[in-house]
């Protein structure tokens, strides 16, 4: 799919419904974001065909094509996946709201923390090589190639990047030729690599490239983002972290909710004294290896199996978003 921001100087329309529209209303009422001299409507026939159109969703593929004829300026950023697979077939532009968020911004964040994640993770890298030598070797032997497992995970804007473990977890199949389930495949020496996060060392090539940094929200999988509502997902506002405020504030052990607030906490108050204060937290969970994952699981439930336990969705938006989520995958991984 074509990314493009939209033009910084242009009066922009944002066009559509729902959740995200109110969203950007409530953002831009309170100073909170950057397109300059917008407008909003919900009625397709106000727009006009010199306007300059962001789509947020809510209308629908059919009010998208009618939108696509009335200007050659419209940009997609609606979350929903028939949207986006319309705005790809109409070869629109998509872009993502979070660009246009205002984050808080000081002497600390973002140039001198950029700074200060090239250097930590350089030192980190050069420190961390034996151990990463000797786990990949333990890795090989134990679990076989590849030593390195990879993930494809929307990041700060939602852009696409590679997120970077080692393997904690064997190839093992069943007898229909398909992966075993986790807890059959995640050995006594997998469960060492992730209670001490040995598995999360490869990272810091991420945070030195820019991808990542050693403290921000956690990369989250394409399906939970694509369940989160349009407030959680401005997360993204900010580059992705090695650790952040929810996994000191209870790691895997808290809900998704809570998580996600202690994310767009952070995003509101982030200062070189927060980044500190979740720095030295994160260093004694880990020699601690306090709260690693939720209580009789092996790994920590999606948001949309938390939402379908909390009642919060039903079975069939559970199978649906599941079933978008990983269409949206494939489409933007593309």
């Amino acid at each position: 799919m074509q990314h493009k921001p939209l033009p910084k100087k242009s009066p922009v329309v944002i066009a559509g419904q729902g959740e995200l529209f109110s969203l950007l209303q409530e953002l831009k009422a309170s100073d909170k974001l950057t397109l300059k001299s917008t407008s909003f409507e919900s009625v397709i026939e106000k727009v006009q065909a010199t306007d300059t159109v962001l789509y947020v969703g809510g209308l629908g593929p059919e009010a998208l094509s009618s939108l696509k004829n009335r200007t050659t300026k419209l940009y997609s950023a609606s979350l929903d996946y028939n949207d986006i697979k319309t705005s790809d077939e109409l070869g629109l532009p998509t872009t993502s709201f979070t660009e246009y968020v205002k984050v808080r911004k000081g002497i600390w964040f973002p140039a001198i923390k950029r700074l200060v994640d090239i250097v930590l993770s350089a030192i980190g890298i050069i420190v961390a090589s034996p151990v990463m030598l000797v786990t990949a070797i333990l890795v090989r032997v134990k679990l076989g190639s590849p030593v390195l497992f990879s993930q494809e995970r929307p990041g700060k804007n939602e852009k696409v990047f590679k997120v970077y473990k080692f393997r904690s977890m064997s190839n093992a199949k069943g007898p229909d030729g398909e992966l075993l389930p986790d807890s059959q495949r995640l050995t006594r020496f997998g469960k060492i690599l992730r209670s001490t996060s040995l598995d999360e060392l490869p990272q810091f090539f991420s945070i030195f490239k820019g991808t990542m940094s050693i403290i921000g929200p956690r990369p989250q999988s394409f399906e939970n983002v694509y369940f989160m509502n349009p407030g959680q997902r401005l997360r993204h506002c900010v580059t992705p972290g090695l650790t952040g405020y929810s996994q000191v504030s209870g790691r895997n052990a808290i809900p998704w909710d809570e998580k996600i607030q202690h994310d767009l906490e952070y995003i509101e108050h982030i200062s070189f004294a927060k980044d500190m204060k979740i720095f030295i937290k994160t260093i004694a969970m880990v020699l601690m290896r306090k709260d690693i994952t939720q209580q009789g699981s092996v790994s920590t439930e999606s948001v949309g199996e938390f939402l379908l336990r909390t009642g919060q969705i039903d079975e069939k938006c559970f199978h649906q978003g599941h079933h978008d989520a990983r269409a949206w995958e494939k489409l933007i991984s593309n």
